[in-house]
């Protein structure tokens, strides 16, 4: 385990890692997902699509040689359809406007095969607006006091762009299988990453304080032992909600 791991990293990529794990699809995609990179915790072959490369430059250089970057947009992907069995994307349509997360949906699904399973992931009800306009205004103090840096875009996008809903996401879901005629399993949806530890590793990761040798020690640790442990993904004071689509 790399010591520039966080904790909040590994709680994000839980429920992906078991399913993984469980499942063992062959082909997969992940849609977006920063600088956050499932194999970071996991061994596995797939596809990463994103629409920019500039945040990834010093991790380009890390990454494995099973990772196959697609520099694209998720609303218009250069890609097939019926190509993968697993899709996934993690905190991406709360960065998308309103008006083009039909098309983010939309293309998601597209590129599965006939079996497959696509989950989505992103902040969700009032405890996340909570978490996120606080730690918003946190950083931005730090920031003003030692004059070294800014606001990550990523929480400024989160503030200003209008958050998703369950019930938002749900009906758009539905609008695209019904315009491709798919049947589905189900559509499952849990409530996830519990709200305070997450505020609580952010601080920790902006306060710098996982540069000292015991913290990362004591970091590495947690992750080892959470990714290890069989656990549901549902949680109380949720940061995230989780919807799985499964076709039959």
């Amino acid at each position: 385990m790399k010591s520039n791991n966080r904790i909040d990293q590994a709680i994000r990529y839980k429920p992906i890692i078991d399913y993984i794990n469980r499942n063992k699809p062959k082909k997969i995609l992940e849609i977006w997902s920063w600088s956050q990179w499932i194999w970071r915790f996991i061994n596995i072959s797939f596809d990463w699509l994103d629409l920019s490369k500039a945040d990834y430059s010093t991790e380009e250089k890390n990454s494995p040689k099973n990772m196959h970057f697609i520099y694209w947009s998720a609303l218009n992907m250069p890609i097939d359809d019926n190509v993968y069995d697993f899709v996934f994307s993690c905190d991406m349509l709360e960065h998308i406007n309103k008006d083009n997360r039909e098309s983010a949906l939309n293309e998601a699904i597209r590129v599965c095969k006939k079996w497959w399973t696509v989950i989505f992931w992103f902040p969700c009800w009032f405890w996340w607006k909570l978490c996120d306009y606080s730690l918003f205004y946190l950083i931005k103090i730090r920031y003003l006091i030692s004059k070294d840096g800014d606001v990550p875009s990523r929480l400024t996008e989160h503030i200003k762009i209008d958050y998703p809903t369950d019930r938002e996401i749900k009906y758009l879901i539905k609008k695209v299988l019904d315009k491709h005629q798919m049947s589905i399993k189900e559509i499952q949806e849990y409530n996830s990453n519990n709200v305070f530890f997450h505020f609580i590793s952010i601080v920790i990761n902006i306060s710098r304080l996982q540069y000292y040798s015991r913290i990362q020690k004591l970091n590495n640790t947690i992750i080892d032992k959470y990714l290890s442990k069989k656990s549901s993904i549902k949680s109380i004071f949720p940061y995230r909600k989780y919807i799985i689509i499964q076709k039959i």
